[in-house]
């Protein structure tokens, strides 16, 4: 009787743990992707999910495409994150196919974290491809909300690698997951992100401009590489005239360690090309001013001549002003 009583404690304590317990239904899910190769002008060796691509000598714009061709539901998932490695810079797409196929598009914006510098950046496609413009070990992140119900009924997704005559590439594809809300927070906030709103600055004529930029605790700034002309100070970015980009890169790091660039577009001056006299006015140190127009008249031996001149206007003008009053009186006592 004891032992049944103690069974049936136990299980109603179990009942209240377990209904405790949130499940997530759709928790971050890590694929086994089964790929097949479709390729006309590459030659692919394989390693596992790893491909060594040669295309050949000939053609321009050979595509290699790695199709996982398994059934999924991708509607109930956020966000997908695809670990890569590469030995050279890379173009690539991303094809779903379910009733109708599916290319990320133009104005789809992806983002890459790579593992290595941490240095966060975000890609748009050019001409339907995406470009990482050197090797890269990370992190692509493609946000798959905006056309979640595109992907209910997948017959099966791919990565079309896209390379140019007599290019060899080395290309792991480490893994697949598909991330659940709380998991997709993070690389949404970051894909998102706009720390600095102000993204363009003038180039000065003379003296310096200035930037300044949003000071958070435990971030930092520094410039993608040095530029002439231009240089940081705690949170302000300073241009001097001898600035010649038309843009540099900020590195914004935040707490956590992770880099994100900026573009920062240098602009000149709308008086850059205005002219008098056929002088540029932009640099007031090659036009001339009132001081070397008239600087003969302030020589030392001229000084008694200025002198008389202005006695002498002053004393004319308090003559004339003395002979109007006067004859204003005589006026005056003629008409009464």
């Amino acid at each position: 009787m004891m032992s049944s009583m103690k069974l049936k404690l136990s299980s109603v304590l179990i009942f209240i743990l377990l209904s405790l317990i949130t499940v997530n239904a759709h928790d971050t899910r890590i694929l086994n992707p089964k790929y097949q190769i479709w390729t006309d002008t590459v030659n692919v060796s394989r390693s596992g999910n790893s491909f060594k691509l040669v295309s050949d000598g000939v053609n321009e714009n050979q595509t290699t495409n790695l199709v996982d061709y398994q059934n999924y539901n991708f509607s109930k998932y956020p966000g997908i994150v695809i670990e890569i490695s590469t030995d050279h810079a890379i173009k690539f797409n991303i094809l779903f196919k379910s009733n109708n196929e599916y290319r990320y598009q133009e104005d789809d914006v992806l983002m890459l974290i790579n593992d290595e510098t941490k240095l966060i950046s975000r890609i748009n496609s050019s001409f339907g491809v995406y470009s990482i413009d050197e090797a890269f070990n990370g992190r692509i992140y493609l946000p798959l909300s905006k056309f979640s119900s595109e992907l209910t009924n997948l017959e099966f997704w791919s990565m079309i690698l896209v390379q140019d005559a007599n290019n060899e590439l080395n290309i792991s594809i480490n893994s697949i997951k598909l991330l659940n809300d709380k998991d997709n927070e993070w690389y949404k906030t970051q894909l998102e992100s706009n720390i600095i709103k102000d993204r363009e600055i003038q180039i000065p004529v003379q003296g310096e401009s200035i930037m300044i930029l949003p000071k958070i605790e435990n971030t930092s700034y520094e410039l993608y590489e040095p530029y002439e002309g231009v240089r940081l100070e705690n949170n302000r970015l300073i241009l001097t005239k001898d600035s010649k980009e038309s843009t540099i890169s900020l590195v914004y790091t935040d707490s956590l360690g992770y880099k994100m660039l900026y573009p920062i577009n240098l602009t000149l001056s709308w008086i850059i090309d205005e002219k008098t006299d056929g002088v540029n006015i932009a640099f007031p140190d090659q036009t001339r001013n009132l001081k070397e127009m008239f600087d003969q008249w302030f020589d030392v031996k001229y000084t008694p001549i200025i002198q008389a001149i202005v006695g002498f206007l002053f004393v004319g003008f308090i003559l004339f002003y003395r002979f109007k009053r006067n004859k204003r009186r005589v006026k005056k006592d003629v008409v009464q």
